[in-house]
């Protein structure tokens, strides 16, 4: 009998009770070398992934009314930098966001009821079109959010890149970063970011029971990337609201290669401060 027919069998009550008295596996595991000796069982792929942000974008529009004060949800700090930039550009004109790898759009589904003039703001989620699709259900008339299935031509410009927790799932996350530099965004967000000051190195993440390639990046690294391109760093903020403990890392992790929690980095493009005036 398949899990997904055993689940429709059991109580609701008894499925709860069970995954909170059943051990938590830590949530990484293994030292690799590279992204292609991880395990990789295609968590992103699976059907508990898509109906998990199903879930989550169903609470962020439940009862959302257009223009409301003050909001169903609250904005966690992650997207709060997000947020208060679109708002500063928005006033000048339209500020345009391309949010790389951003799923069915609960980035800005989240920060929509927090946006002074959301019709100025035009908000571009690539993604693959089962996540396109999901976001396309919640989308409403006066959202300005558009799904791309691949990367837009050279030729765009955006105000602001958005990546939020997604570079660490690529086997080359600095050769995708220079890729999406090509549209010159005034502003580089990377929120969630798995991140330290550690060489780079690969692990095992468990997301929902599924191993999946993760790498743990050189945060020092990552900003002399973007200073030899003209953005420099202007916010750095440690996740502490979602801290990662000694019983997230398997034992086989040495301590020196752990980090405490994941990074919110902000990049200004050398000229951005002069732009945000109308």
């Amino acid at each position: 009998m398949r899990i997904a027919s055993l689940r429709r069998l059991v109580p609701p009550i008894a499925l709860d009770a069970y995954r909170r008295l059943r051990p938590t596996p830590p949530r990484f595991a293994g030292v690799y070398g590279s992204a292609d000796e991880v395990p990789d069982e295609s968590p992103f792929a699976s059907d508990d992934w898509l109906a998990a942000q199903e879930r989550r974008i169903q609470q962020l529009t439940a009862g959302a009314t257009p223009g409301g004060w003050p909001p169903d949800h609250a904005l966690p700090p992650a997207q709060t930098p997000t947020t208060l930039l679109v708002n500063l550009l928005s006033e000048a004109s339209v500020c345009r966001v391309l949010d790389f790898a951003g799923g069915s759009g609960a980035i800005y589904f989240l920060t929509h009821p927090y946006l002074s003039r959301p019709e100025r703001v035009a908000w571009d989620v690539v993604d693959d079109d089962r996540m396109a699709a999901l976001g396309r259900r919640f989308r409403r008339e006066e959202h300005r959010l558009r799904f791309l299935k691949a990367l837009p031509t050279d030729d765009a410009r955006y105000e602001i890149l958005h990546v939020n927790t997604s570079l660490q799932y690529l086997s080359d996350p600095v050769a995708v970063l220079g890729r999406l530099l090509v549209y010159r965004p005034r502003y580089v967000i990377l929120t969630r970011l798995l991140a330290g000051e550690v060489a780079t190195w690969f692990t095992a993440e468990n997301l929902r029971g599924r191993r999946t390639p993760c790498a743990i990046l050189d945060a020092r690294a990552l900003i002399a990337f973007f200073a030899e391109r003209g953005w420099r760093l202007v916010f750095r903020q440690p996740a502490l609201d979602e801290p990662l403990p000694a019983r997230r890392w398997n034992a086989d992790v040495p301590e020196p290669l752990r980090i405490a929690s994941s990074l919110h980095l902000v990049f200004a493009e050398e000229r951005a401060p002069d732009r945000l005036s109308p």
